[in-house]
């Protein structure tokens, strides 16, 4: 696996997007590339794979920040459509 890992850091385009992911923790760069198909989820989950090598921690805290968005969202959401129901009750 060194191969891969020496390959990733050799693409300019990886090394940019794992430091902007340290600086800013947006994976919206990475939600883009999956419009790319197989491709773009290969190259997201190569740029995710880099950021684990050089900061776990911040790899695994953007996890958790994107998990709690969606989870608040889902209740929301879920909040919306029960209010909704209710006043046509």
């Amino acid at each position: 696996m060194p191969l891969a890992r020496d390959s990733a850091l050799a693409d300019p385009s990886v090394v940019r997007l794992v430091e902007e992911l340290r600086r800013t923790g947006d994976l919206c760069p990475l939600l883009e590339m999956l419009n790319d198909g197989e491709a773009g989820t290969a190259r997201a989950r190569t740029v995710l794979r880099t950021l684990g090598e050089r900061d776990l921690d911040l790899l695994v805290q953007i996890a958790l920040d994107k998990l709690i968005d969606v989870h608040v969202a889902l209740r929301l959401m879920l909040q919306g459509a029960d209010d909704a129901q209710d006043g046509r009750s």
